[in-house]
């Protein structure tokens, strides 16, 4: 368990350097430890997200279409390189 301040500058390591960080924090969670239970309100929205979709397939945005929204916004939101 972490204690203390541990406070550590991420921007130090370069992108692979992150992405390979996060990759390996993901991989060390064994998978009966990703088990999560839904809570009552999640299940609720989960059950009227999906009953809507099924009513009407067609609606909505595709993934590609929020990914790319979601980038634009990302880069968007970066402060300029110095």
């Amino acid at each position: 368990m972490m204690t203390g301040n541990q406070d550590f500058d991420f921007s130090e390591l370069s992108a692979d350097e992150r992405i390979e960080l996060a990759e390996r924090l993901l991989d060390s969670v064994r998978p009966e430890e990703r088990d999560r239970t839904l809570s009552a309100a999640q299940r609720a929205e989960l059950d009227r997200r999906i009953a809507e979709h099924e009513r009407d397939p067609g609606e909505g945005e595709s993934w590609e279409a929020v990914r790319d929204e979601i980038a634009t916004e990302f880069v968007s939101r970066r402060p300029p390189a110095a």
